[in-house]
């Protein structure tokens, strides 16, 4: 399983891909606060 970390500025415009990265594709996608 592939894990992408990614801060919490980028999650939140890139809501959507990142939802149906983990519900589809089985991915594992870590939010960072700072950092």
């Amino acid at each position: 399983m592939a894990e992408e970390t990614i801060n919490i500025a980028d999650a939140k415009k890139r809501f959507s891909e990142l939802l149906g990265k983990v519900a589809y594709g089985k991915e594992r996608i870590v939010i960072t606060k700072r950092g």
